[in-house]
């Protein structure tokens, strides 16, 4: 049994199906989901559901993934797991077929997914916060796990940096639209909030003082701008009351095994605010005609 701590060799694999872990365990994107769309939706690609959902990768996630091992673990360990497809190689010739398989289990990215990711890192260390950041000794992919006495739930994090000494943990958010006030709508949309606060529950828990929590923020789109961004104190605060609302939540899910839908009954459907408007103007120019 994989013990409460950080860990800094448990792959992503087992972190994702909880082989070793104790149980039940929930991590911030479980509660995300717990929220966002409802409990059945959560429990179907839970960890603890023995029939989960296996998610399927898509192409941005694949970017997204890649660019985090090259720009958070180096060229070094990029060229370990990723391959480069030569510009101009077809996998339907004898050429291309044999270049495929001599990659022995890495994964293959085309040059000009290469060349993207490449620039998202020059962007990052161009920008004096984010250099800061990947320049200052940290940990990649880290295990966080930790015992909630209140639920009972074993409570998991794994950050994409993890800076030790500083107790500060980092996110590498990938988006097409970097722009800070299109990114804070991704970030409410998505709740990564949650996640932050996740982060600095497990780590208080654990013994770090004072746990902090960031974002860098990289477009995948030329430029590539990058920054860093934090959660204002004021949405820090929200966002620690209400994850403990939804893991008390979640554990009378695990303790019942209720997992409840969307809704119950019919679901009434009213109009935007802007087409009920539309509409009554069109009423009252009729009756005015």
């Amino acid at each position: 049994m994989i013990a409460e701590g950080i860990h800094h060799d448990i792959d992503f694999a087992t972190y994702l199906s909880g082989t070793g872990i104790p149980a039940p365990a929930v991590s911030g994107s479980d509660l995300v989901a717990y929220e966002t769309e409802c409990p059945a939706h959560a429990f179907a690609f839970w960890r603890g559901n023995p029939d989960r959902i296996q998610s399927d990768s898509t192409p941005a996630m694949t970017l997204g993934t890649a660019a985090h091992c090259y720009i958070l673990e180096g060229a070094d360990a990029f060229r370990d797991r990723y391959a480069i497809k030569p510009e101009g190689l077809n996998f339907s010739t004898r050429e291309g077929r044999a270049w495929r398989d001599a990659q022995e289990g890495r994964s293959i990215i085309s040059f000009d997914a290469h060349m993207q990711i490449i620039s998202m890192r020059d962007a990052l260390m161009a920008q004096p916060d984010a250099r800061r950041l990947l320049e200052a000794g940290g940990r990649a992919e880290v295990t966080m796990i930790a015992k909630d006495e209140e639920t009972g739930l074993t409570l998991l994090c794994r950050p994409d940096l993890w800076i030790g000494r500083a107790g500060l943990a980092v996110n590498l958010k990938t988006t097409a639209n970097p722009a800070p006030n299109a990114w804070r709508r991704t970030c409410a949309n998505l709740r990564y909030d949650l996640g932050d606060a996740m982060f600095r529950l497990v780590a208080g828990l654990l013994g770090v003082q004072r746990p902090s929590h960031a974002f860098m923020v990289v477009g995948s789109n030329a430029p590539h701008l990058g920054y860093v961004a934090a959660l204002s104190a004021e949405a820090a605060s929200a966002a620690d009351q209400q994850l403990r609302q939804i893991l008390r939540r979640f554990a009378k899910s695990v303790a019942s095994q209720d997992w409840p839908g969307y809704t119950v009954g019919v679901f009434e459907i009213g109009l935007p605010f802007w087409a009920a408007n539309e509409i009554a103007t069109s009423i009252q120019r009729e009756y005015a005609a």
